[in-house]
Parts: structure tokens; C-alpha cells; sequence
């Protein structure tokens, strides 16, 4: 799973936003990218991007509570697209 910022690219994203970033700035927004997709899948840091894994310990702390925020938006999105979507 990748990111918009890794994606598409940061600076396309923020040339059709008409924001400009700086280089220090659009660095923080990638590494932070990074650590919530790792958050969202369950999975720490490892040799490829050892520089991370110091933020292991935040990451082993908060995959229940992401997984607890995932199960309501869901369950809330599933019961949303039963009252939109009709079976005619």
C-alpha cells in the first residue's frame, strides 16, 4: 500500500494545490507517511529502513487502537452503503 505523497509524487501534489514546501518540510511529510502505513499494516521497521525503527515501540503500541478505529469506519461505511445502494 502506498501513500498519495509516495505514490503520485509530493511534488505534483503540492503544485496542484498551489502550496509550496520546503525540502525540510516535504522530507517530514514522507517520514510521517511512512510510519502510518506502518501503523495501518501491523508492521515494524526493519533492516531496509533501519533509521525508523526507533518509532517500533509507538507503532507495537497503537496497531490495536488503529485496528479498533479501521473496524468503525467500516462498520459505518457498511452501513452507510446499505441505506445509499438499493438491490433493484
Amino acid at each position: 500500500m502506498l501513500s498519495p505523497f509516495q505514490a503520485v509524487g509530493l511534488t505534483s501534489t503540492i503544485i496542484l494545490a498551489g502550496v509550496e514546501i520546503s525540502p525540510k518540510a516535504r522530507r517530514a511529510l514522507v517520514l510521517m507517511s511512512k510510519v502510518i502505513i506502518q501503523l495501518a499494516n501491523g508492521v515494524p521497521f526493519g533492516a531496509k529502513e533501519a533509521y525508523m525503527k526507533h518509532l517500533n515501540p509507538f507503532i507495537e503500541e497503537n496497531f490495536t487502537s488503529i485496528n479498533k478505529f479501521f473496524d468503525t469506519l467500516a462498520v459505518r461505511l457498511l452501513c452507510c452503503s446499505k441505506a445509499i445502494y438499493v438491490d433493484m
